[in-house]
């Protein structure tokens, strides 16, 4: 095989990963639209369970180091998504939907505000880690860690 054979069959495996990493970002978000609650009502269990599962095949289709910043966004915003989607129980906990109020002057509620926010604090440092200049590079030992042990010298006899 030539390197001009080798170079283009690379890159189409490396745009198949890409394509798979995408259709499992989407299929993902369209799942967690689906069954995140929309208001009054609250998160339940069956959310964690799916955010569980849809975080852990997320994982398996991580973006390679050198996926377009685009593929990496996407892959981040799913990301951040289900793991609110994960901590939901817990956050209706902390943010208490029955007593919420509508902020003046905004659309929203304060929950709606403080999931946006938690979602882009998520997004934000998951987008920055997918897309950090050393990632997947592996930090070498350094060389006096490549030598031997040096063998314990013989005991002397007590006296």
């Amino acid at each position: 095989m030539t390197d001009s054979q080798a170079s283009a069959s690379q890159e189409r495996s490396d745009r198949q990963e890409d394509f798979g990493v995408a259709l499992v970002s989407i299929g993902t978000g369209v799942v967690m639209a689906l069954i995140l609650p929309h208001p009054p009502a609250s998160f339940g269990l069956w959310n964690t369970v799916v955010g569980i599962t849809f975080l852990c095949l997320l994982q398996a289709y991580i973006p390679r180091p050198a996926a377009a910043r685009t593929l990496c966004a996407a892959y981040a915003a799913t990301w951040a998504i289900t793991l609110i989607s994960i901590f939901g129980v817990l956050l209706d906990g902390v943010l208490d939907p029955t007593h919420a109020f509508a902020i003046p002057g905004l659309p929203v509620s304060q929950i709606d505000l403080a999931l946006f926010v938690l979602w882009g604090l998520i997004f934000g440092l998951r987008f920055l880690s997918l897309t950090r200049p050393n990632r997947g590079h592996r930090v070498s030992p350094s060389p006096s860690s490549n030598r031997a042990p040096e063998p314990n010298p013989p005991s002397s006899p007590v006296e």
